[in-house]
C-alpha cells in the first residue's frame, strides 16, 4: 500500500541503529499526527497517530503480491517487533488531521466494485459518484501496459489525495498525480477496484491513549527494588502475554498489569506497598 507522504519528519532511519521506544516516546510527547512507516524487503508496516495516540495500523507482507495482511492492534504489535530487526528503514510522515483520519480508515476497507475498466467506466464520473454516495474510501488503479499503479482517496464528501507510482518513474502526489492518472487512464486504459472505508471505526481500532513514556522507567525501578535485576524481564513477559507492547502500552490496562505482576511478589507487605506506590506514578 502507498500513502501520501505529507511532510517528512524523518527518513531513512535504519532499524539497526534506531531506538524505536525513544522515537515513539518523542512522538507521543509532541502529540504527533501522521504515520510511521517501517520497510523491509517485501514488507511494509504503518502505524497511524492522531495527536500522539495510535489510532490504527496496517502490516503487509509480500511486496506487490501481498501474502498476509494484519490490521489494528495485531498489526501494531507485529510492526513494533519487526522494527527491532536489522536491515530495515523507518520514516515518519506528518499529515493534517483530516487527511490522517481518511488515510488511516483505509485499513478498515470493504470492496465495493472489482475490476472496473476504462472500457466502460470514466474515472472522473466514477469519482464524482463516489464522493456523493460514500462517506470515505479509495480507488485502487492499475494502469495498463505496466505504466504504474495509482490510488485516489476521498472522504468527507471531497477528494482528499492521490498517488501515482509510475514503473521506472517518479512517485507523484496530490493534484499532479490526479491529473497524470486521468491522462494515463485515457491514453493507456486501466482497471479499478473501489473500496469503502469506515472513518468512524478508525479511532477505536487500537486501544486507548498510551501510558506516559516515563511510566515504565519509574515502574521498573520500583519493581527492581523488590525483585532485583529480573524485574525488567518480568515486565516484558507480562506485557507480551497481554498482547501489548512496551512502546505503546494502553493507559487503561495499567491497573491490570500491576495486579498481575504484584502476584509474583511473595511477601504480602511488599506486595501491598508495591501496588500503592505504583498508583502514584504519573500515567
Amino acid at each position: 500500500m502507498i500513502f501520501p507522504q505529507g511532510e517528512i519528519l524523518h527518513s531513512n532511519l535504519f532499524t539497526s541503529y534506531l531506538n524505536i521506544n525513544e522515537l515513539i516516546s518523542n512522538l507521543t510527547e509532541e502529540e504527533f499526527t501522521g504515520y510511521i512507516e517501517v520497510k523491509f524487503w517485501d514488507y511494509q508496516g504503518f502505524i497511524f497517530f492522531d495527536q500522539g495516540n495510535p489510532i490504527n495500523a496496517l502490516e503487509e507482507v509480500g511486496g506487490s503480491e501481498v501474502l498476509s495482511r494484519k490490521t489494528g492492534k495485531q498489526a501494531q504489535t507485529s510492526i513494533l517487533t519487526k522494527s527491532k530487526e536489522k536491515d530495515g528503514e523507518v520514516s515518519v510522515h506528518i499529515l493534517d488531521n483530516e487527511k490522517l483520519i481518511t488515510i488511516a480508515s483505509v485499513v478498515n476497507r470493504k470492496l465495493l466494485h472489482e475490476d472496473l475498466t476504462t472500457d466502460y467506466v470514466k474515472l472522473e464520473k466514477l469519482i464524482e459518484k463516489l464522493v456523493e454516495e460514500e462517506p470515505s474510501g479509495y480507488i485502487d488503479i492499475s494502469i495498463s501496459v505496466t505504466k504504474g499503479i495509482g490510488i485516489i482517496f476521498f472522504g468527507d464528501g471531497d477528494f482528499q489525495d492521490a498517488i501515482l507510482d509510475e514503473k521506472r518513474g517518479a512517485v507523484l502526489y496530490g493534484e499532479e498525480a490526479l491529473v497524470k492518472i486521468y491522462e494515463l487512464c485515457e491514453t493507456k486504459g486501466a482497471i479499478f477496484n473501489v473500496y469503502k472505508t469506515d472513518m468512524m471505526a478508525t479511532s477505536s481500532t487500537i486501544a486507548s491513549e498510551p501510558v506516559d513514556p516515563s511510566f515504565f522507567s519509574v515502574f521498573g525501578r520500583s519493581l527492581t527494588t523488590i525483585m532485583g535485576p529480573m524485574a525488567a524481564l518480568i515486565i516484558d513477559e507480562f506485557i507480551e502475554d497481554m498482547g501489548e507492547t512496551l512502546e505503546i502500552f494502553p493507559k487503561n490496562r495499567i491497573d491490570e498489569l500491576i495486579d498481575q505482576i504484584s502476584q509474583e511478589i511473595g511477601d504480602e507487605n511488599q506486595r501491598n506497598d508495591f501496588v500503592e506506590n505504583t498508583k502514584l506514578i504519573p500515567r
